[in-house]
């Protein structure tokens, strides 16, 4: 029974530990609309070119705010911003940003054809359901 236990908690932590990988062609064109967690105030979106993650803020007095960065794809998280993988053809499961004079990534714990899971580097999860 107490290795039956142990088996199935390693099971469940292997789970939550793997993240998926996707590769920038799959991501490029796409547009995702923030589900989880909702804001009172505004809506978030988010979408992806080969180079580049835009966030949108859209605030409910109709005014829309973008945010656009820079973006590849990477396996790992990685100490510093590589600016020669943006815009290349990669596979991973992390989505690596430069932010404020760092690194700063996402997490893609799931993705399917509608909808897409990020973990942030600060511990966030949210969920964004893609849009058509």
């Amino acid at each position: 029974m107490r290795n039956s236990l142990i088996i199935a908690l390693v099971f469940l932590l292997s789970m939550v530990c793997h993240a998926q990988k996707i590769a920038t062609s799959e991501l490029n064109g796409t547009k995702w609309k923030l589900v989880s967690p909702v804001s009172d105030y505004c809506e978030r979106g988010m979408s992806f070119t080969t180079t580049r993650t835009t966030t949108t803020k859209f605030k409910k007095n109709k005014k829309e705010f973008q945010f656009p960065l820079k973006y590849y794809l990477s396996s790992s998280i990685p100490k510093t911003f590589d600016s020669s993988q943006i815009g290349k053809s990669r596979k991973g499961s992390y989505i690596i940003q430069y932010v404020d004079n760092s690194v700063f990534w996402f997490k893609i714990v799931d993705i399917s054809s509608t909808k897409i899971t990020l973990l942030s580097k600060l511990g966030d999860t949210t969920v964004y359901q893609k849009v058509k």
